[in-house]
């Protein structure tokens, strides 16, 4: 005779009893790897725009008068040529002013950029070149500061010169950050 005095198996009950607690935590646990997710996408665009921002008043320092470089347009401060024409996609990246100091052109790729329902453009990054808007002129409150001596402010290095679409007043709510991004 075989006799097992132990359990070796086990049983259904118990088998599902820790299939539904590893559920429980599974489910208590996914929406703080989801906050995770956008908290790490948020740093990288933070950071991306400190060293453009550091890029952007280095060039002026360079200048007499420390003039804030002037681009043809929003979206021509760096990255890469983009593949539309709006907003200055068409400037070669080689010709954008940062382009010396940042060439590699992902700085200019924001994570959470989704794109621009005006322009039609499922990313801006890819459209323009840039996911960071420069402001060349003044736009719906949003001061210009391209070709302004950077004495005129009186913070520069924590002065708003980059935000992200939706540029006009009159554009769609676009999910994720938009408005005006403050360095400091």
């Amino acid at each position: 005779m075989n006799h097992r005095s132990g359990r070796e198996a086990f049983t259904l009950v118990e088998f599902l009893a820790v299939v539904a607690i590893l559920a429980i935590l599974a489910g208590l646990l996914l929406p703080a790897f989801v906050n995770l997710r956008a908290r790490a996408r948020q740093l990288h665009g933070l950071a991306n725009t400190r060293q453009i921002v550091r890029a952007v008043l280095l060039l002026a320092a360079q200048e007499r008068p420390r003039i804030l470089p002037a681009p043809t347009d929003f979206g021509s401060l760096g990255g890469k040529t983009g593949a539309g024409s709006a907003l200055g996609g068409h400037v070669p990246a080689e010709e954008r002013p940062l382009y010396r100091l940042l060439p590699d052109p992902a700085v200019f790729a924001c994570p959470s950029d989704r794109g621009d329902q005006v322009l039609g453009v499922d990313s801006v990054f890819d459209a323009v070149g840039s996911s960071y808007m420069y402001p060349v002129r003044t736009v719906d409150g949003i001061q210009a500061v391209g070709g302004s001596n950077v004495t005129a402010f009186a913070h520069p290095e924590r002065k708003v010169i980059l935000f992200e679409p939706a540029l006009f007043g009159d554009r769609a709510a676009i999910p994720g950050p938009g408005g005006m991004i403050e360095n400091g």
